[in-house]
Order: structure tokens, then sequence, then C-alpha cells
């Protein structure tokens, strides 16, 4: 699970992948490229040059195997969780 508080969005923290509108549209996300690699993308809907701010936060969770985790219900409603919510969850500090 990923998240990213941006520049200029009024502090809100969203899930990845996200889009937002601004002065276009930019869908972001993020890819697993292998072990220990994460890389966070930002790309123009309409295929603009974008410079996403040095300022924007990213932040990934990783639950480790044998974390427990009862039920698909509870896995599926991880993906519903707020940051906040998932921090509470896992016992996650800033």
């Amino acid at each position: 699970m990923a998240y990213t508080k941006l520049a200029g969005d009024g502090g809100n923290i969203r899930p990845l992948p996200a889009t937002t509108i601004h002065s276009n549209k930019i869908l972001w996300g993020y890819h697993i490229t292998g072990v220990g690699n994460i890389r966070f993308t930002a790309t123009s809907v309409d295929a603009s040059n974008i410079s996403p701010a040095s300022t924007n936060e990213y932040r990934y969770v990783i639950i480790p195997g044998g974390t427990s985790i009862s039920s698909k219900a509870k896995k599926e409603k991880l993906k519903d969780m707020s940051y906040e919510e998932v921090k509470k969850r896992f016992g996650i500090k800033d």
C-alpha cells in the first residue's frame, strides 16, 4: 500500500493510485520494480510535461508475511483504509 501527500493539496494524504486535476489531469501511482525498490510516478493524461513538487511526500506500508490478518474480508478492508487508519492498525509511527 502506498500513499502521497501532495504540495498544495491541503495536507490530504491520498492512497495511490490517485488522480488529481489542477491545470491538467495527473495520474499518481507506484510500481514495485524489484525487491527493495519502489518507484513513484506522475503521468500527465494529456502528455504535457509535468514537474512534481520536490516537497511532495510519499509513504509505503509493507505488511510482513506472517502478520495476522484473519480473513479475506479484512485483507480487502485494508485497501479501503486511510493512511491514519493503517498507522493505527499496525502501530506505525511517522
